[in-house]
């Protein structure tokens, strides 16, 4: 963790789904927990930049995805419904209290996975940059839990 971090109250922690060990930066208690979830091939240190800054208004957790940064590894089971489940863990067991989620890239497809699988968990996502092109047709339908994200956001925007 760089000093800067450090210094505005960041902490470094270790969460253990049972599964897995999750590294996570944990910020001051400024507001609403905002999870994020950086890319693949990415850690949380892709996210040094805006930590700082965003946890003057939420209470920050950058999160690294299992087999990357500084989380554990495991043999196989890198699929979005492991990963999902992990980040369901950390919000139910460490976070305590439904936060907004944004994931970049793929990690915003865990945020989808999250929004579809764990609704009163997740009061809102970002997407920054997600492939959710690679969800089409029939796929989308196919593939149960993405369908079930644009299903239950678009309920919800159309809902008075």
């Amino acid at each position: 963790m760089n000093k800067n971090i450090g210094q505005a109250g960041f902490e470094e922690k270790i969460f253990d789904t049972g599964e897995v060990k999750l590294h996570y930066f944990v910020g001051p208690n400024n507001g609403i927990p905002l999870v994020l979830i950086p890319a693949q091939g990415l850690s949380l240190e892709s996210y040094q930049r805006v930590l700082v800054p965003l946890s003057k208004n939420f209470q920050v957790f950058a999160v690294d995805v299992r087999g990357h940064g500084k989380s554990s590894w495991t043999t196989g089971k890198y699929n979005f419904p492991n990963m999902g489940r992990d980040f369901k863990k950390l919000l139910e067991n460490g976070i305590q209290r439904p936060a907004i989620i944004s994931g970049n890239s793929s990690g915003g497809l865990i945020a989808l996975w999250l929004a579809a699988n764990a609704p009163d968990k997740v009061r809102g996502i970002i997407l920054e940059d997600t492939p959710v092109f690679s969800a089409e047709w029939p796929r989308l339908r196919d593939d149960c839990w993405v369908y079930r994200a644009f299903k239950r956001s678009a309920e919800t925007i159309g809902s008075p």
